[in-house]
């Protein structure tokens, strides 16, 4: 099955398609959930949410954690901390995270 599709519809099918994989870090799906949301694309959080099967709160928590400074990310990717801990963090400045 073929079917044509524009730019912005073959990126958004693929970085959702990329979000739901298992496998995937929090960081890097709040990286792909804040590239549908930045222009070209300016999808609203309610259609990504909806699309990837999620609530809007968890697609708003999951582009918080880019608000994580170098270090607080750098600990995540480790392991050392997890999600809930990370988006905890990601809602204090960059100085009380450190």
């Amino acid at each position: 099955l073929v079917r044509p599709l524009t730019d912005q519809q073959f990126m958004e099918i693929l970085t959702i398609e990329n979000l739901q994989r298992e496998d995937v870090h929090p960081l890097d799906e709040a990286k792909g959930y804040e590239a549908l949301m930045a222009a070209p694309y300016k999808m609203p959080v309610e259609r990504i949410a909806e699309r990837v099967g999620r609530s809007v709160k968890y697609v708003y928590d999951r582009v918080k954690l880019l608000g994580l400074c170098q270090e607080a990310q750098q600990l995540f990717w480790d392991g050392k901390i997890e999600a809930g801990h990370a988006i905890l963090l990601a809602r204090l400045t960059h100085d009380e995270q450190k």
